[in-house]
């Protein structure tokens, strides 16, 4: 089972504090940068999908 944008959210708020407390956190900014995307496509196909069962044929 893929994660859920709840997942993928709590994912992100834990490498943010990564960057955030390390000296080095630089180098995880990748990882914040993927998983924002990840998010947003994953968003973006939730939309998709509600509309389109959402539609009356």
């Amino acid at each position: 089972m893929p994660p859920t944008v709840e997942d993928l959210q709590a994912a992100r708020k834990v490498i943010v504090r990564i960057v955030q407390a390390r000296e080095d956190g630089k180098q995880y900014m990748p990882i914040v940068l993927a998983l924002e995307r990840v998010i947003a496509e994953t968003r973006g196909l939730s939309n998709d999908l509600a509309r389109i069962l959402d539609e009356v044929v």
